[in-house]
């Protein structure tokens, strides 16, 4: 992103739900790990603050000015519980961004991986775009099953969604509720 001394001044924020409801109803607790921020490659100090619902990943240094520039950040974490199992395939639908940043987004990219799995093992992938509940494709599916933006959006979420069969990952526990 662009930081002009306005809107990101420090650094900023990126909220992660503690909850999510399932289908049924159920409530299920998403377990994180931060794995670590970096701004051009290099990291960058972060540290989180928890809110009802909510975990920030809280990116920058509030003692420290960012200099005005065009900046890429990267936040690496893992999520555990996030998936919910469907029949006879799991599924993971998972909004990358966030909602609602007050200014342009001009590439997102996610990638879903699991351990000792190499290529493409998922029976569906799709994505969304716009305000919460639209259906638009502002980005792409690319042949190894990452996903990226192509036009840049503002005030938008980008979400995902994977499907994989169950006996891929038969030996995870069902999410916890």
């Amino acid at each position: 992103f662009q930081a002009r001394n306005q809107q990101i001044k420090h650094g900023f924020y990126r909220d992660l739900p503690r909850l999510w409801m399932q289908p049924d109803g159920d409530a299920a607790l998403l377990n994180y790990h931060i794995v670590g921020v970096t701004r051009d490659g290099i990291p960058e100090p972060w540290h989180l603050d928890w809110h009802i619902g909510l975990m920030s990943i809280v990116v920058g240094d509030k003692q420290r000015f960012l200099p005005q520039g065009d900046y890429h950040y990267q936040i690496h974490y893992q999520v555990k519980n996030a998936f919910l199992r469907e029949g006879d395939s799991d599924l993971l639908i998972w909004n990358v961004t966030g909602n609602h940043w007050p200014f342009e987004i001009y590439k997102t990219r996610f990638s879903l991986k699991f351990p000792d799995i190499a290529g493409n093992p998922f029976s569906e992938i799709d994505l969304f775009t716009g305000e919460e509940g639209d259906t638009y494709r502002n980005g792409r599916i690319l042949e190894d099953g990452r996903i990226e933006s192509r036009d840049p959006f503002y005030r938008e979420d980008f979400t995902v969604l994977y499907r994989w069969p169950h006996a891929l990952l038969s030996n995870a526990p069902a999410p916890q509720t």
